[in-house]
Parts: structure tokens; sequence; C-alpha cells
């Protein structure tokens, strides 16, 4: 359960964001291009460092990195509430990023080390549908704070932050890694490189989040421009209600991928993905945004959920550094993806984005039926010597 509840912060953070871009507008005096660079700021140096954070919990263990990290990532929720300006922000959003990067793949990696391989796909279900919960609930509830002041976001993932850190320190006094490499991080790194499957899958990941966060960079800034002029209030409920979409489907996409194949979870999750991402093109109206974004949330929870297992799957000795090796480039695509599509969104419009999208996405499932084909045949050789 803490590790279902850790993985709820990061996204409820980088969401909150999302909702405030027309207040923080105000408050530094910037444009919404410019406060989106917050999200690159973030996920930059969250993907770096996770390419790390994962080979050295395999050598080291995963409660030492993950309470360092949540620590760090307490310090820049503190440095966000006390900025005076876009670079002060932006400065202490790079320090969350950082200190969540030493968190993210433990979580995964933990499951891979505590959970039977047939229930994998279930509990990175549950786990997606807690980061689902940080997407939903991060907008509501910037939203409702925003009226007061934007500030109480970031206490909150102080608080947050802090608690997490002390429930690890209680529960995990034992050190959870079952099978330590003898070898230093950069051959352990070097060695979750080379797992099969693994270089298509990582691209899988990262067009996903381009696609994804390509869009929803965007969107709240979007609603709040004519013909619809919403508030944070509204912005936040109605990406809050898309979220909750995530959250709902979640277990049941961990299921899915559990019983009938990653292959099929993920090429479920990429099909939704790409109808809804041309759908949010043809949207004008408030409800027409909840229905397709709602719709792109389940497709994303399909899409994550099996491309999650799988990562932690194909190399059981090193699964903390074939994790930090996928989040690395998945969340790299996060990271660019304000910055990649900052141009058409200026000089064309969101349908461009929507459209950019869904052809993204579809190279992310060529990635994975690539993928699939290379441990199916992995696994045919491994039951060929087993004979």
């Amino acid at each position: 359960m803490l590790i279902y509840l850790t993985s709820f912060v990061s996204p409820f953070s980088t969401n909150a964001v999302l909702a405030l871009v027309p207040d923080l507008k105000g408050a530094f005096d910037a444009t919404a291009p410019q406060i989106l660079t917050s999200v690159t700021a973030y996920m930059i140096p969250y993907a770096l460092l996770m390419l790390i954070s994962g080979a050295t919990s395999d050598s080291y263990g995963r409660r030492q990195i993950a309470t360092a990290g949540l620590g760090i990532f307490a310090v820049g929720s503190a440095v966000i509430v006390f900025s005076p300006d876009l670079s002060v922000f932006l400065a202490g959003r790079a320090v969350q990023g950082a200190g969540f990067a030493l968190v993210q793949p433990i979580l995964q990696a933990l499951l891979g080390d505590i959970v039977p391989h047939e229930e994998l796909g279930k509990a990175m279900g549950y786990s997606n549908g807690a980061s689902a919960a940080g997407v939903a609930s991060g907008p509501l509830v910037a939203g409702v704070l925003a009226l007061i002041d934007w500030r109480g976001v970031f206490v909150f993932t102080a608080i947050y932050a802090i608690i997490a850190l002390l429930l690890f320190l209680k529960l995990f006094e034992d050190d959870r890694v079952t099978e330590r490499p003898e070898e230093g991080i950069i051959t352990v790194l070097k060695k979750g490189a080379k797992s099969k499957g693994i270089i298509p899958l990582c691209i899988a990941g990262f067009l996903t989040f381009l696609s994804y966060i390509g869009m929803m960079s965007f969107v709240s800034d979007l609603l709040s421009l004519p013909p619809l002029r919403l508030d944070e209030s509204y912005i936040g409920i109605v990406l809050g209600i898309a979220g909750l979409s995530g959250v709902a489907i979640s277990p049941f996409s961990g299921r899915v991928s559990d019983r009938f194949g990653r292959f099929s979870g993920s090429a479920i999750g990429f099909s939704i993905m790409i109808a809804a991402l041309i759908l949010i093109t043809l949207s004008s109206s408030t409800i027409e945004y909840i229905i397709t974004l709602s719709l792109l949330r389940v497709g994303t929870s399909f899409s994550w959920a099996s491309m999650l297992a799988t990562s932690v799957e194909i190399s059981p000795k090193y699964k903390g550094a074939v994790s930090s090796i996928f989040n690395t480039v998945r969340y790299s695509g996060y990271a660019l993806a304000p910055v990649a599509f900052t141009p058409l969104y200026n000089s064309v419009d969101v349908k461009a984005i929507g459209y950019a999208g869904a052809i993204g996405t579809a190279g992310a499932f060529i990635c994975i039926a690539l993928a699939r084909l290379i441990l199916n045949k992995e696994e045919g050789r491994s039951y060929k010597s087993a004979r």
C-alpha cells in the first residue's frame, strides 16, 4: 500500500501545475509556454537521475535511495512555496524532479521483488491507478487552492513527501532486494541495457508520453481561452474528472494484461489513445472535452499497465536497472513534449498537436509489437534450451 501511496505525489504535483497555468501566468507575469517550461524543468533531472537510481538500488538497496529522494522532493516543494519569481519556481521544480527520480524506479522494482509474476500486471495496474489518482486530484485540489493561494498546493506536497519518508523508514527496515548484483552501477546499467526487447520498449514509452503530455500540456490554457473561458476551478474539474477515469479503469487494465498478455493490453490502450487524440481535436464544448480527455486517460492506463509490467519482467536480476533505463527514456518524452509541441501550438492550433500525438502513438504501437516479437523469440530459445 505504501508503494501505491507514494506513486501518487509526483503526478499530483505535475498535473496541479497544468491546472494552475492561468494563475501562475498572473503571479509571475509570464506566458503559458513560459509557465509550461516548469514541466521540462521537473522532467529533465527526473529523467536523467532515474538512469542511476534503480541500478544503485540493485547494488545498495531500495530503502536508502527512496528515502533520500523523498527528502529532496520535500525540499524542492519548500523552495516553490517561497519562490518570489519564475526562475526560483523553476529551480524548485527541478529539485522536486531530482528527488522523485530517486524514488520512481524503486517503486516499480519493489513491486517486481514482492509480487508474484502472475499478479504483476494487476499490481502495476494498481500502481498506475495511484498515479492516475494524482493526475485526477492534482487539478481539482489546485483549482480550489488557487482561489486562496496557489502555494498551498506545494505545502501539501512537502508534507505528503515527509510522511511517506517516515513510513518508508518504519515499514521497510529490511532490504527488499532479493538478487543483489555483485557488479558496480555502470556494469549493472550496461547489462540491463542489453536486455532483449528493451530498445523498442523504451521507444514506445517515449512516444507514449510525448503524445499524451503534448496534448495535456496545452489543454488547460485552451480551456481558459474563448469560446469556453473556464477559470482555474472549472479547469481543475474538467481535468480531474478525466483523471478519475484512469483511477477507475487501472485495476481492470492490469488484470487484462495478466489474463490476455502484455501485448494485448498495450494494443487496447494504444487504439483508445489514437481515437481519443483525434476526437479531442473535434471537441468544442466542456462536456466533449471531459469525454475525450477521459477516453485518453483510459487508453494510457491500459498502455502503461502492460509496459510497466514488461519492464520488470525482461531481466529479473537487473529489474532495477531496466526500470531506470525505461523510465529515463519514457520520461524524456514527458520532458520534451511541451517544448516540442509549442511551435505547433503557436503557429497552428491544438488540432495539430492531436494529430501529431495520434501519429506518435501509432509509432509506439509498432514498437511494442516489435518488442513482443523479440521477447517471444527469446522465450522460444529458452524453452528449447530447457528441453
